[in-house]
């Protein structure tokens, strides 16, 4: 008698709605996948920008955004059907709503970035799947210069907006050496000192300071965890 290994589990073991209820997971996850990359179509060719405000029709969006109507149609029903924009069939204008904006257009809570990031990756599915057969991994120059880029792209405005009022006061004693201009409000490293042929002076310590930097670093003190 001759015997098989399987690892398939008997067909009457199998509970169908689990099957179906997975079958229906997985369809979502490759939809959302092809949704991505409409989306980072959409970011490049600035079709959020000009869906954002006033509803308009396709052909007004198309000609405000200077491309082909014919493919702006077929983005614009992915959209819809994806949740990321409105459609209103009487009057069969579309608008990209003000709270979807503020995670599809430029600033710190832009998330549309990502879906370059995740297209990006896709081009080197090939060569990590090589690296999972012979190993050795796929070096960072191979990610260069597209993922380089878009890191500062996503993560830029994240440090803008966060650098002076969060990440800076962590630092204790980081305002010396910083100067500005006594008419202006922007900050820059600098010397501590003024030069006469530079009208730059010294700045003190931010009032803030010797409140929030001692609490930050008491906080971030070796041995002490969040909430102690």
């Amino acid at each position: 008698m001759t015997t098989t290994d399987s690892t398939e589990p008997p067909v009457d073991d199998i509970d169908e709605t689990a099957v179906e209820e997975f079958a229906g997971h997985l369809f979502s996850l490759f939809s959302g996948g092809a949704l991505t990359y409409l989306v980072e179509i959409g970011r490049r060719t600035g079709l959020f920008a000009a869906a954002a405000g006033q509803p308009q029709t396709c052909e007004a969006l198309a000609e405000r955004a200077g491309l082909n109507e014919r493919y702006v149609r077929e983005w614009l029903a992915a959209m819809v059907t994806g949740g990321i924009l409105e459609y209103d069939p009487s009057t069969a204008h579309y608008w990209l709503p003000r709270e979807h904006a503020v995670c599809l257009n430029r600033g710190a809570a832009d998330l549309a970035p990502v879906a370059a990031l995740v297209t990006e990756l896709g081009r080197h599915v090939t060569a990590v799947t090589e690296a999972f057969r012979s190993g050795g991994g796929v070096p960072w120059e191979a990610y260069k210069p597209e993922i380089h880029d878009l890191m500062d792209i996503i993560w830029g405005p994240l440090y803008e907006e966060a650098l002076v009022d969060t990440i800076l006061p962590l630092a204790p004693g980081w305002w010396r050496g910083c100067v500005r201009a006594p008419a202006s409000p922007t900050w820059r490293a600098g010397p501590a000192r003024s030069s006469s042929s530079s009208p730059r002076r010294s700045l003190g310590a931010p009032s803030w300071a010797t409140t929030s930097i001692p609490t930050a670093s008491s906080a971030a003190a070796p041995g002490r965890r969040p909430g102690d």
